[in-house]
């Protein structure tokens, strides 16, 4: 049968397997598959009665993740286009033309056709599946728009086709396989890595969770449920690293797959070795889906190894003047998949657009290199600090600080100083036993005495949806730390 919306896709898990258990949720509720597909139905009628139609654009912006997998489920079922990945003001502040939001924190209640989602959504159990009026999506109209992570702080939002939308959908499971199916998944439903993954869990009949009220708690949940995989990114696979004890068995859990950001060869060694064997890193980018993944073995003894290129993507890297460079050479990574898998356009600062130039590459803006099929990241052009003349890679920073024994995450972000040069800008997340001048000693040797620096320590750092390190809220904290200074921030 051929898909007329997204919830036909969930139809053989719904019809063929009622009493399974879709979802547990953070609070410990269980969903069945009957369950499911009674909440998608009375969130399609309610959307409905509140004047929500066909072809009209509605932000959801809901804080529980199995209610936002309902909600765009449902939305696609009555014709709708759900938005995703941001507030609905700073969607229209980028230029998406949104007619409408749900949501169930009205901090922009006074924009026009924001509804209330409470419990008169909620549905009653026995309620009939079916709705009135099922749409047939075309292929080719639009279906949904999803925000970028906004590492970079510039809002960027895509719009994809129906085609595209259950292209990408499937892709997840054209790169990472279909065995197993009973996942974790720690990003956020509103981030596109996190909804395609859910999605596709529960179309094959899985059983989905999120992180619960702490990592304790949610590697507790991976124990008692026999959870299989655990799809996250490098800060919340710290976390889970850190809660595993010695009465979590995890005899289930066979595969962590990282995605997000680049995860340090050191990190993937402790995940292998308090979690599970097999440690995937997984590269892609919201404008082109999932690219490369490696395995230990892959990427182990190949410094700023990602993983093997997918075989429907191409990869090359440029140099300054734009011409190709051999393999094994440095330089700017640009990316070219199918046309079936890019979105129709991207909307930012009040422009659409598309992310791809005249030949279809991609430039996610980072730097790295290209041999015997295998990426390597080196940096991202966004994260290089100018010390006079001198580009000093964030990424490679955070790598080298990381490997103090004493610290548990290193993130380094650049602010001028008030003499409008660049600071190299550490934030930490420290064990008990953390010194401050050796860290500062060892980093001095590495980029100079006189390099100005400062220093964060932190209990957590701030995250986006996607589970990435905010970036720009890092450096809003560091203005109230001079060079060559230190504040210490808990709570």
């Amino acid at each position: 049968m051929t898909a007329r919306n997204l919830f036909d896709l969930l139809r053989s898990p719904i019809e063929g397997s009622p009493g399974n258990v879709a979802i547990v949720t953070p609070d410990g509720q269980e969903i069945t598959y009957r369950r499911l597909g009674e909440t998608i139905a009375r969130f399609a009628r309610q959307a409905r009665a509140h004047g929500v139609a066909a072809g009209q654009l509605v932000a959801v912006n809901l804080a529980h993740p199995a209610a936002v997998v309902c909600m765009i489920v449902a939305l696609s079922r009555i014709g709708a286009v759900a938005a995703i990945g941001d507030k609905g003001r700073n969607m229209i502040d980028a230029g998406v033309k949104l007619d409408g939001a749900i949501s169930d924190n009205i901090d922009y209640a006074t924009e026009p056709g924001t509804i209330r989602f409470d419990q008169s959504w909620a549905a009653e159990a026995g309620e009939d599946i079916e709705i009135a009026g099922e749409v047939e999506r075309r292929h080719a109209e639009l279906a949904f728009i999803c925000g970028s992570s906004g590492s970079t702080g510039e809002r960027k939002f895509f719009t994809l086709d129906f085609a595209t939308q259950i292209a990408r959908l499937t892709l997840q499971d054209r790169m990472h396989g279909t065995v197993h199916a009973r996942r974790l998944i720690t990003p956020g439903m509103s981030a596109m890595w996190g909804f395609q993954n859910g999605f596709r869990t529960l179309r094959s009949g899985g059983l989905l969770i999120f992180p619960s009220r702490n990592a304790a708690h949610t590697i507790g949940e991976v124990d008692r449920l026999a959870i299989a995989e655990i799809m996250t990114t490098p800060n919340l696979l710290i976390d889970l690293i850190n809660a595993r004890t010695d009465g979590h068995k995890l005899e289930a859990l066979k595969r962590v797959i990282i995605g997000g950001s680049p995860a340090s060869i050191s990190l993937i060694e402790r995940a292998r070795l308090r979690l599970c064997p097999e440690i995937v890193s997984a590269y892609g980018a919201t404008e082109t889906g999932p690219t490369a993944t490696g395995t230990f073995d892959v990427i182990s003894d190949r410094p700023g190894a990602v993983g093997k290129i997918a075989d429907w993507v191409e990869m090359r890297a440029l140099a300054r003047d734009g011409k190709v460079l051999p393999e094994g050479k440095t330089g700017r990574i640009q990316i070219r998949v199918p046309d079936l898998y890019r979105p129709s356009s991207s909307i930012t600062a009040g422009a659409t657009g598309s992310p791809y130039d005249e030949e279809g590459w991609f430039e996610p803006g980072d730097f790295g290199w290209i041999e015997n099929g295998i990426l390597a990241l080196e940096g991202r052009s966004t994260d290089l600090v100018n010390v006079g003349g001198n580009k000093l890679s964030a990424h490679r920073l955070e790598e080298f600080t990381a490997k103090s024994p004493s610290v548990v995450q290193a993130a380094v972000v650049s602010r001028k100083n008030v003499a409008g040069f660049d600071t190299v800008c550490v934030a930490l997340i420290v064990r008990p036993n953390f010194a401050l001048p050796l860290l500062d000693e060892r980093l001095s040797r590495r980029i100079g005495k006189i390099t100005p620096r400062r220093y964060l320590v932190l209990d957590k750092f701030p995250l986006l949806p996607s589970g990435k390190v905010d970036r720009q809220k890092l450096k809003t904290l560091f203005a109230t730390v001079a060079d060559h200074g230190t504040r210490i921030l808990s709570g």
